[in-house]
């Protein structure tokens, strides 16, 4: 599944446009934006493809919840998401005439495990959606290496872009989560997090206090480690075979770094 500004659409692996989904997204879940490509945010397709989920939001403003819409009986709603009403007090929008940028946390959904998990970078708390029985389940974390959530009070708009990178820098010093992975040989999830993230003046280096997560199937928290001998955590990646291997440039050519997992002990002691 692909999509743009006008309609989703799906194509087979060789490239051919085997069917385009014309919905009114804005209209089915009665949430209208100046920003109509922002309807459908994060938008993802049910394996059976009964059902389209997105995070309709406008810019700069926060995620109005978890939009699930009905295809075939051409209908939507919004469940809210409370438990990461938080994540809008650590986002941070420059407006210069018709331009913007915006920086800072977000909320997102993804698609992992046969299941559907909402998450935000500013607490450890997240929601599970099961699309099969139509129902959203909060899940909440009582870290002890870090904390569970984000603080304090931070400007959501600046007015010059080098304002909005220092407070961009300011709210990267607390906690900041990562997506999930799953590693089906140990039937475990991981989650990545960063403290203390550093940007260096001209941008070429970056560093931070590195953390991993481990969890079982049934995402409950089942071990925690501080990672000491790496300065910064993949954001994208995938399990193999027991490894993790996240995307790296090889010169002009692409690659991978692979971590090996030799912690067992750590995680579960």
């Amino acid at each position: 599944m692909m999509y743009d500004q006008t309609a989703p659409s799906i194509f087979s692996l060789d490239g051919k446009k085997l069917q385009t989904y014309d919905l009114d997204f804005a209209e089915l879940i009665d949430f209208q934006s100046e920003d109509h490509f922002m309807v459908p945010n994060n938008l993802h397709i049910t394996p059976e493809k009964s059902h389209f989920l997105s995070l309709p939001m406008e810019f700069g403003k926060p995620v109005e919840g978890l939009a699930v819409i009905d295809i075939k009986q051409e209908s939507g709603k919004v469940l809210k998401l409370p438990a990461l009403d938080l994540t809008n007090k650590f986002q941070v929008n420059f407006i210069s005439g018709n331009s913007g940028s915006f920086f800072g946390d977000r909320i997102n959904l993804q698609w992992l495990n046969d299941h559907f998990i909402i998450y935000s970078a500013s607490t450890a708390d997240s929601y599970t959606y099961n699309h099969y029985s139509d129902s959203l389940k909060l899940i909440t974390y009582s870290h002890q290496l870090v904390e569970n959530k984000k603080t304090g009070d931070f400007p959501n708009e600046v007015d010059s872009r080098e304002r909005q990178q220092e407070v961009v820098s300011q709210i990267r010093k607390q906690i900041t989560f990562g997506k999930f992975f799953w590693d089906e040989t140990r039937n475990m999830y991981f989650r990545f997090a960063t403290k203390n993230y550093i940007v260096s003046p001209d941008g070429s280096e970056r560093t931070a206090d590195c953390f991993l997560f481990a969890y079982d199937e049934n995402l409950n928290l089942i071990g925690e480690t501080a990672l000491p001998t790496i300065s910064n955590t993949p954001f994208e990646g995938f399990f193999l075979e027991g490894d993790f291997y996240y995307y790296w440039p090889m010169d002009d050519q692409g690659g991978f770094i692979r971590f090996t997992f030799d912690f067992e002990t750590e995680l579960k002691g």
